[in-house]
């Protein structure tokens, strides 16, 4: 995701360090900012495809898996994996069945950070989930509070006065440059039509 063309001798000594520090790996340019990538080890393939955000030159690196049988304009770049972590999520809801439910809000559930005993570690819910780049990103979910035995969670709205719920916050990792205003990952200022009005702050701070 980037205005300024890649070189593919330049990506494969940078990500290629990452991915395969023994063996390397190959990279062919099929179109514009668009590479194929040959793994010389296995491990490499899992680390790049699920493994991530990854960057080159300050910009985001979106890996698909190589389908043969697909022409280069039926590929979509629009997932990355990414760990956010959960907070303010009351202590018996700290399992993987809630993980997995704001996971998929967040986007597609991979998994979570957890214990032997299968519960989250620390103070926080760690996830991890494929989060969609063309959506703006998720700050947080409310939890509705009015009975213990059925807790539903929602997004969060501007303006939700509902004093029965509980707003729990996200901290994203290693996420990628996104714009405050809409909330977009890679999209810059020049390029986003959504402005601020007069006295507005952005959404994302």
């Amino acid at each position: 995701m980037s205005e300024r063309p890649a070189h593919p001798d330049a990506i494969c000594l940078s990500l290629g360090k990452c991915w395969c520090p023994l063996k390397g790996v190959d990279c062919k340019e099929l179109d514009e900012n668009i590479f194929l990538f040959t793994f010389k080890q296995e491990s490499g393939k899992r680390k790049a495809l699920e493994d991530g955000p990854w960057m080159f030159d300050n910009d985001l690196v979106v890996m698909v898996d190589y389908v043969p049988s697909k022409r280069i304009e039926q590929y979509v770049f629009d997932e990355v994996p990414v760990w956010f972590r959960v907070f303010g999520l009351p202590l018996g809801k700290m399992e993987e069945e809630m993980a997995e439910e704001i996971g998929n809000l967040v986007g597609k559930y991979m998994e979570m950070d957890s214990g032997v005993d299968g519960s989250a570690v620390g103070r926080f819910l760690r996830i991890k989930v494929r989060m969609p780049i063309n959506k703006p990103i998720m700050r947080g979910v409310a939890l509705d509070e009015e009975s213990e035995s059925d807790e539903e969670i929602g997004r969060k709205h501007e303006g939700d006065k509902d004093k029965e719920r509980s707003f729990c916050h996200f901290e994203y990792e290693y996420l990628p440059d996104f714009r405050y205003i809409c909330g977009i990952i890679g999209h810059v200022d020049k390029a986003c039509s959504t402005k601020l009005k007069k006295g507005e702050k952005a959404q994302y701070g």
